[in-house]
């Protein structure tokens, strides 16, 4: 119920990361989707543990990971701000 800030934030970035690997494996090559869900299996670990350190610097690595494998599409902004006056 009342878990420290980092292991809620650590379980929020697994979570973000396992949907976008579901939602892009087919686009992704194999070892970069390896490589994500190893980086996934330490932080979870680090969780475990429950070692600040360890856990936001696995955390760092996941979404510096995420940030590089899979980058925000072109043109986000736009394409948000046109969904919403649709909507």
């Amino acid at each position: 119920m009342f878990e420290p800030r980092y292991i809620k934030h650590s379980h929020l970035l697994v979570r973000h990361a396992e949907k976008t690997i579901r939602y892009r494996r087919d686009l992704l090559p194999v070892a970069k989707v390896a490589e994500l869900e190893a980086q996934i299996a330490q932080v979870k670990a680090a969780m475990k543990v429950r070692d600040r350190k360890t856990t936001h610097e696995a955390a760092e690595k996941l979404d510096a990971l995420l940030g590089a494998h899979t980058p925000a599409p072109r043109d986000a902004l736009w394409r948000e701000n046109v969904e919403v006056i649709l909507v």
